[in-house]
């Protein structure tokens, strides 16, 4: 049965899923073997999310909370397969494209309005930063070297896996090695007063030993969590209601 045109100066809300894909699915722009050998890991690892690639340290005047830590032992290049076993479903997204009044609390209206005798744009947004977050609440400052951090004791040329971050505190970093992971910054900007680098979980429970569905167990849950919050409605700050399909807290 044939779907009924939409109307003309509704406004319908949106919604998206990302989930694993399936052996089935219809590659696009897949050009070498390499790329199909990452999906089809994919696949088999049911990861709904994939970052692969090569981080290149390129700091040159960096300030740290602790002068006696060897940065010198965190490697400069970093080959990494991320993979995020995090299906996730973003409800009802804001849009900022919208006019009017939003609910208290929000930046924009939700939905998609029909145009008349335009296009209505719904772009869907994955912004790949939230991996990188140092915090749970939303556009804190982004950092690596914690997850270069982890291959300190590793052979040299170790692939970079999530599988590493399993067991990290992430309100007390340390390296590879259990060696104590201080701040740092390359950039000018200010590094906290602690010694000690510690991701702030916010109102998100930490518990080494809690149930995965209420609290974050180790950087491995966190880094999930924050990635997990990466999907957004055209282009912007179009925020959603974010409802993880895997065990995580709220």
């Amino acid at each position: 049965m044939a779907m009924p045109p939409l109307s003309v100066g509704e406004r319908y809300a949106a919604s998206f899923n990302v989930a694993p894909p399936t052996s089935s699915a219809t590659l696009l722009n897949f050009s070498d073997a390499e790329t199909k050998a990452l999906f089809d890991q994919m696949v088999s690892s049911k990861w709904s999310v994939l970052y692969s690639g090569t981080a290149t340290f390129k700091g040159t005047e960096c300030t740290t909370s602790d002068e006696t830590y060897d940065y010198s032992k965190l490697p400069t290049t970093v080959n990494f397969v991320f993979g995020f076993a995090s299906p996730t479903t973003y409800v009802n997204c804001q849009n900022q494209e919208n006019q009017g009044d939003p609910f208290d609390g929000e930046e924009y209206q939700r939905g998609v309005t029909i145009q008349e005798n335009q296009a209505s744009i719904a772009q869907l947004t994955l912004h790949l930063e939230h991996a990188f977050y140092s915090e749970t609440q939303h556009e804190p400052a982004l950092y690596f070297d914690q997850l270069a951090a982890l291959l300190v004791g590793q052979p040299e040329g170790s692939v970079l896996t999530l599988d590493l971050a399993k067991s990290v505190d992430p309100s007390a970093f340390t390296d590879g090695e259990g060696t104590p992971l201080p701040w740092r910054s390359c950039d000018g900007s200010t590094i906290p007063d602690a010694k000690q680098r510690s991701f702030d979980t916010g109102s998100v429970p930490l518990d080494p030993g809690g149930n995965p569905q209420s609290a974050l167990r180790d950087y491995y849950d966190y880094i999930h969590y924050v990635q997990s919050s990466q999907g957004h409605l055209n282009g912007g700050e179009g925020l959603c209601y974010i409802q993880r399909n895997y065990p995580s807290p709220d």
